[in-house]
């Protein structure tokens, strides 16, 4: 599915979001109740045979629609889906396309001993159409669904796409999958009906790649001395995951018939990582521990910023204070000495003197001298910047943004 639809001139749009087609008895997606037996058997037995062909690798064609199906594509109801109990089982149950031209949708059955298990189960296998890549790589743009629900990534002044970002995110499933119809057996079996309308999605995906490439924009449109800072640093990062996220979007839009965006020319996330990383070892940092014994406490920092990418030493705009405290500490009926140690280290923008990251650790170690307890709290010292300041700072800058 490779035709390309007619661009988007307007990054928002209003979504339907994730609403349910209500149903009762023995429902179909279509929101009729128990349409004529004779029909619904034939289309069920027409499109499980084409889904048995598909799965086998076989190109096919469109599954026929029932004539009274045709005239118009099934609406999505604004209210949930109603679970319907009891009866003939419904023709979806044993094939998703049983009332669904495949040309329109994507859809996919599933079920479970109870309704939130059957939707989860459903919702699943119909991201699962897609191929288990988009599956994987759904779990990997998990920073760019928590910034957009938390607020910290507008996607446009409407609601809309954030919204239908953020139920996706509470799914786990695809942007623009929906829950059609639920019917429960009675006998301790709970099935459900998630379907994902082509049109919409090429619409909705189409429309949030856009606002994307909007955002990804204002990120990387930095002056000279903007770019060169922490904060410009941080912004790359972001980029390279919203380019990411962009990347799956343009797949899921492929899938559905493509429309308004060129997928080939969007631009990969390491593209913004590796200026990120030009960024980082641009940026000076100047390492300052007062009564630093031997240099150690702040040879480990120096370890530590060098190997996220930054580049230690010199004067610039940046520097890493560290307050080192060592005590003695005796303890009645234990003959070992103990040192207490704290550690309080700040990475300081000095043009405002703004804390940028701060860390800090403590702890205590001893033996019977007093001398090598210290020598032992250094130790740990070092071992802990080496084994949380790096990672620390970079989570902690990406979380900042």
């Amino acid at each position: 599915m490779s035709g390309i639809m007619e661009v988007m001139k307007q990054i928002v749009v209003f979504l339907v979001i994730f609403a349910l087609a209500g149903c009762a008895g023995g429902p179909d997606p279509g929101g009729n109740r128990e349409r004529g037996a004779e029909s619904g058997r034939a289309a069920s037995d027409q499109a499980l045979a084409g889904m048995d062909a598909a799965f086998a690798g076989t190109a096919l064609p469109a599954a026929p629609v029932p004539a009274e199906n045709a005239a118009a594509a099934p609406e999505v109801s604004t209210q949930p889906v109603a679970a319907a109990r009891g009866g003939r089982e419904p023709a979806w149950v044993s094939n998703a396309y049983a009332s669904l031209n495949r040309t329109d949708y994507f859809a996919a059955a599933g079920n479970g001993p109870a309704r939130a298990a059957a939707e989860h189960d459903a919702l699943a296998r119909l991201t699962g159409l897609f191929g288990q890549n988009i599956q994987a790589e759904l779990r990997t743009v998990s920073s760019y669904n928590e910034a957009v629900s938390n607020g910290k990534v507008r996607l446009s002044e409407n609601a809309s796409l954030e919204n239908a970002v953020r139920t996706a995110t509470e799914l786990d499933t695809l942007i623009g999958a929906e829950i059609y119809a639920v019917w429960d057996s009675g006998r301790g079996a709970v099935y459900a009906l998630a379907v994902m309308e082509k049109q919409k999605a090429r619409r909705l995906y189409g429309d949030l790649i856009q606002a994307n490439l909007h955002l990804i924009n204002g990120l990387t449109q930095l002056s000279p001395e903007d770019r060169a800072t922490f904060d410009g640093y941080a912004k790359y990062r972001l980029a390279g995951t919203i380019a990411d996220t962009n990347q799956i979007y343009g797949r899921v839009l492929a899938l559905a018939g493509g429309g308004g965006v060129d997928t080939a020319a969007l631009k990969k996330g390491d593209a913004y990582r590796e200026e990120a990383a030009d960024i980082a070892r641009s940026i000076p940092i100047a390492v300052r521990v007062p009564d630093d014994r031997g240099g150690r406490v702040g040879a480990a920092f120096t370890g530590a910023l060098s190997r996220a990418g930054f580049r230690a030493g010199g004067n610039g705009r940046y520097v890493l204070q560290v307050d080192l405290s060592l005590a003695s500490a005796e303890f009645s009926g234990n003959q070992n000495q103990f040192c207490r140690y704290t550690v309080n280290a700040n990475l300081v923008d000095t043009r405002n003197n703004a804390v940028i990251y701060p860390y800090s650790v403590t702890g205590r170690e001893g033996h019977l001298t007093i001398s090598e307890a210290e020598n032992r709290a250094i130790r740990a010292i070092e071992q802990k910047i080496a084994g949380e300041y790096e990672t620390g700072l970079r989570e902690y800058l990406e979380r900042s943004r």
